[in-house]
């Protein structure tokens, strides 16, 4: 008999981030308005369009 997998937990809940960054004199949204939630034994990247990190 086996014991039922315990439910994975909420590690990290992640609401609304911005992070902006100087360009010049101007400034540039990196992230905008992100959210997500990591569960336990997840492993998450947060990615952009050129494959960088």
């Amino acid at each position: 008999m086996r014991l039922p997998e315990p439910e994975p937990k909420v590690v990290m809940d992640v609401r609304n981030i911005t992070k902006t960054l100087p360009l010049g004199r101007e400034h540039i949204d990196i992230l905008k308005g992100i959210s997500f939630r990591i569960m336990g034994g997840e492993f998450v990247a947060i990615v952009g369009p050129s494959g960088s990190g």
